[in-house]
């Protein structure tokens, strides 16, 4: 988002709302496929980046690493 000069109410039409995007970035829910889909479509992350943030471990908490894409650091 950052790189991007977004901010939370930029992208929140995508996510679903202000507070969903909130939770989102706190980790307090995941990305759905739909939102996975938007998020691919209309600000060109890599569905791979994406998806693999969204695998849970075998302890049942989400695996979180930065990836850098074209220049872009994401969160994956």
């Amino acid at each position: 988002m950052d790189q991007m000069n977004l901010k939370q109410v930029d992208i929140a039409p995508l996510l679903g709302g202000k507070t969903r995007v909130s939770e989102i970035l706190h980790r307090k829910r995941a990305l759905t496929l739909k939102m996975i889909i938007l998020l691919n479509r209309y600000l060109g992350i890599p569905l791979e980046s994406l998806i693999a943030g969204n695998k849970k471990e075998s302890s049942g908490r989400r695996s979180w690493r930065k990836t850098t894409y074209q220049g872009r650091t994401l969160i994956s």
